[in-house]
């Protein structure tokens, strides 16, 4: 009867201690650390400084461009140069202007100044691109991106190499990694990314898991309106973010650490 008892009492421990001692992740705090705030802050920076690169990169890929012209009908004005000292690299200017008269078809009612310069190789579907404090509502873009190019129809694939740095008001916050872009009229489509992500408070690892789709025509701002990535470092837990139509308004969701999904609001980051 002892042994019996002793079995009994064993088996009960185990049951207990293992269900006191699991952590599972229902169990993970919601509570955001400041570390985290900042990470996903940075994320929606970084999904802005995509999509504006995207946007005014693609006029660079656009090989009907007509060579030694400018092009002063359309917003940005297009300058292109055939450069025969660089094996026929053509070399493109992008201005946007400089009082906030420009506004992109794909911008909206958002006004853009600032410029931008390529140097593009048609045969190989190639173009190195800079962005001179390209500015549209209070946000500015400088950098440079290496990329691939491909226009299918009215369709343009960007992918590459993207070194990025967006000044929002007056914090800078960086983006560098390696992600496939596609532009389209209606809204541009961020692929895959994956790379580094920083603010001044930090940097953190970031990771697109399901393509983002950013409409800023359809919802005046550049959330996305769906779709998930993962932003994840050494100060913080793993974040997954994922987005809907309710994210242009300032709701995204978050999961921690793989804890079930809640919401966040992150209007005073628009």
């Amino acid at each position: 009867m002892m042994k019996n008892t002793i079995r009994l009492t064993a088996t009960a421990l185990l049951l207990v201690g293992g269900i006191v001692g699991c952590n599972t992740a229902s169990n993970v705090d919601n509570t955001l650390t400041q570390g985290e705030s900042d990470a996903l802050e940075a994320t929606l920076k970084a999904v802005s400084s995509l999509t504006l690169a995207t946007n005014a990169g693609q006029a660079a890929t656009d090989t009907d461009i007509p060579l030694a012209k400018v092009i002063e009908t359309t917003c940005p004005t297009l300058t292109a140069v055939l450069d025969i000292s660089s094996t026929g690299t053509l070399q493109l200017g992008i201005d946007f202007g400089s009082n906030g008269s420009c506004t992109p078809a794909w911008g909206g009612e958002l006004p853009c100044s600032g410029s931008a310069s390529a140097g593009v190789n048609v045969l190989q579907g190639t173009a190195s691109v800079e962005f001179d404090e390209l500015t549209c509502g209070d946000e500015s873009l400088d950098g440079e991106a290496g990329l691939e190019f491909d226009w299918s129809g009215l369709v343009a694939t960007l992918s590459g190499q993207w070194d990025l740095t967006l000044d929002s008001d007056g914090e800078q916050f960086g983006t560098d990694g390696t992600g496939d872009c596609k532009y389209e009229l209606a809204g541009t489509t961020i692929e895959s990314f994956e790379g580094t992500i920083s603010s001044p408070e930090g940097s953190w690892n970031l990771k697109v898991d399901e393509e983002l789709l950013v409409s800023q025509l359809q919802y005046g701002n550049l959330v996305p309106y769906a779709g998930q990535a993962t932003v994840s470092g050494t100060d913080i837990r793993s974040l997954a973010v994922k987005f809907s139509t309710e994210s242009p308004t300032g709701k995204i969701q978050v999961s921690i650490a793989g804890a079930p999904f809640f919401e966040v609001d992150v209007t005073d980051w628009l």
